[in-house]
């Protein structure tokens, strides 16, 4: 399975070269290249996971390094329904290379590492995990149009913006996306958590975790303030986008350490 992990490890890596291409030369092939040489990264990707699952014959979210590709394949999925309905080219760049950097890090972990022993069996347990994945995946959206919104609000202050500024999307389209993205990633977030709490609560003794799960419910705070006053009072830009990105990052490094 390694080796379709290195595969598909190079369609991300040649998805993101075709995407800086397209970016500075506007080039028609390299656009059409992007979005084909993801969706063959994902197919090979689905393929190990898929080969994975069934030679442990359960899911593949048993340990860190299975977990990460867990992520990126989802991350993936979610990715290329939001550019095929949204067309949003910038997506190509800003997805694909963070997913690219998780996936060499998933590949370098050697295998098993902080594998999850206590609970895996418990279908609730299982569920609480790959909701939370579902959740993060889609939050990926609302990080990549956050830090485009950030892009472009400084380009468009600036006296002598970037010379590729032009060619991104609008202010209001990445917000569109960014709201979307952040009302269902928020809500796969909260489910996550509440069966997280329930699950561990009835096969360990000491209950949920808390203080480890310190800084996700942190991140996930955050996420549910900027959701609810852009609802209350339709609060966006600047202030809103830095702190999207400060809550996924907390929700990034904690699943770095273990799930």
């Amino acid at each position: 399975m390694l080796f379709l992990l290195r595969i598909t490890l190079l369609f991300y890596f040649l998805a993101v070269i075709t995407s800086l291409g397209n970016l500075y030369f506007r080039r028609q092939g390299l656009r059409n290249a992007t979005p084909f040489l993801v969706l063959m990264g994902f197919l090979v990707h689905l393929t190990a996971m898929v080969g994975v699952g069934l030679s442990h014959g359960e899911l593949p979210i048993r340990s860190l390094d299975q977990t990460l590709s867990f992520l990126c394949g989802s991350a993936i999925l979610v990715y290329l329904i939001g550019y095929y309905r949204h067309r949003l080219e910038i997506l190509n760049l800003v997805v694909p290379s963070l997913v690219l950097i998780l996936m060499i890090i998933a590949i370098l972990l050697p295998e098993g590492t902080l594998a999850v022993s206590e609970g895996l069996q418990n279908p609730l347990q299982q569920f609480h995990i790959v909701v939370a994945i579902l959740g993060v995946s889609l939050l990926f959206l609302t990080f990549s149009t956050s830090l485009l919104y950030l892009i472009l609000d400084q380009g468009l202050k600036a006296k002598r913006p970037l010379q590729f500024i032009h060619r991104l999307p609008s202010l209001e389209k990445c917000d569109r996306l960014n709201f979307q993205s952040l009302t269902f990633g928020f809500v796969l977030l909260t489910v996550g958590l509440l069966t997280g709490a329930v699950s561990n609560a009835g096969f360990a003794e000491s209950g949920f975790p808390w203080k480890r799960e310190g800084l996700a419910i942190l991140s996930w705070a955050i996420f549910g303030v900027i959701l609810i006053a852009r609802l209350a009072r339709g609060w966006r830009g600047r202030k809103a986008a830095i702190l999207t990105l400060i809550a996924f990052t907390g929700i990034l490094v904690r699943m770095l350490r273990i799930f």
